[in-house]
Order: C-alpha cells, then structure tokens, then sequence
C-alpha cells in the first residue's frame, strides 16, 4: 500500500504542471511551405492507446486513454548532412481533454530536442526537450527519456519512457539500463509507453 502511495504522490507532484494547462493550446506557427519540407524526414508518426499506454497513465488521476507521437528530423544544412536535428509532439487524451506534452508551440514539427544521441547498447536513443520549445518555456519543465523504433523493414512501433525533469525525481531512464529503469529501476514497466505507427494496424499487445 505505501509503495502505490508513494507512486501516486510522485505523479500527482510530477504532472501538477501539465494538468493546470489550458487543453485548448491553439497554436498559431504554419507548417513549412512544401519546399522546406526536403529537408524533413518523418522518423515516426504513431498512436497509442488501450495497454500500449503506460499503466501510470492510464490509472487514477491521471486517466488517460491514448496518446500521439510525432518524430521529425531535420538537416538544416545540405552541405553538411551528418549535423540533423530532431523535433518531438507529445499529446496525450482522456476524459474529454488533450494535453499537449511537448511541441504544442511548433504543431507542424514539434518541439525541438536539445539532445538528441543513439547508444550503443541496444541502439536505443536518450533524448530531452529543449527548454525554449517546453509547453511553458521552462527549463524545469523539459522532458527527458529514451525511446527505441522497431524497423520490419520500415518503422512499425516505437517504445518511450519518460518523466520530467522539474523536481530532478525520480530518476530518468537510461539508454544503458533499458526501458523500466524509471527512478533506478523500480517503476518497472509502469512507464512504459509503445506506439503503432500510422501506417500499421493498431492493436495492444
């Protein structure tokens, strides 16, 4: 009983930020134009919902049903292809709301990723928002986490884990340690998102 307490208490302190915003972020930024769009490569579009969303989320009172990602990548120099960067739209939906985790400001690309770095281990990538594309603009409220996309042979699902980064607990997941590895390991999988891309058929596992 103490430990779902403590889980409680922790998302109750970690999202207070995100519930509090308005659901209704209209956002005012035009996509690109279709020649700027060259330089843009979808990495990932996908939706999650059912199991496929992480039980913390899904359970009381956080309450939401499904959410949506959008990954870009950028190469905003032709002449030098190896210097990309990586753009990130998180909303999440249930009992009637949206909230937009990142890129609410940026609704073409998202919200750019101030690091953005593939480990070795596994080939999973250790990613984290850039503070002045947060939803509120707050270095505190960035996110930070790893997310992994499974090829067969194009994109099918990605696995993500996050938390934000605000009150510095718990810990972030790592790239070395794999998905579970919320607060050192003892979220287990209860933070574990998957999303089905867009262009597979959906289902839960």
């Amino acid at each position: 009983m103490k430990k779902n307490k403590s889980i409680a208490r922790w998302w109750i302190w970690l999202l207070l930020p995100v519930l509090l915003l308005a659901y209704s972020c209209e956002d005012d930024e035009a996509e690109p134009e279709d020649a700027e769009w060259v330089q843009w490569k979808e990495l990932f579009s996908g939706y999650a919902e059912g199991s496929n969303v992480a039980p913390l989320f899904r359970a009381h009172p956080m309450n939401f049903d499904s959410l949506s990602i959008l990954l870009y990548e950028n190469t905003p120099n032709e002449l030098d292809p190896e210097n990309k960067r990586y753009y990130l739209r998180l909303e999440m939906y249930g009992d009637d709301k949206k909230i937009i985790i990142t890129g609410g400001q940026y609704p073409a690309r998202g919200a750019r990723l101030s690091h953005h770095e593939i480990a070795e281990v596994d080939s999973i990538t250790k990613f984290q928002s850039a503070p002045q594309d947060s939803y509120i603009g707050d270095v505190a409220n960035t996110i930070e986490g790893i997310y992994k996309i499974a090829y067969e042979p194009g994109p099918t699902s990605l696995k993500i884990e996050f938390v934000y980064n605000k009150h510095n607990w718990p810990s972030p997941p790592t790239a070395e340690d794999g998905f579970g590895s919320t607060g050192d390991g003892g979220y287990g999988n209860n933070n574990v998102h998957t999303f089905i891309s867009n262009t597979s058929d959906r289902g839960d596992d």
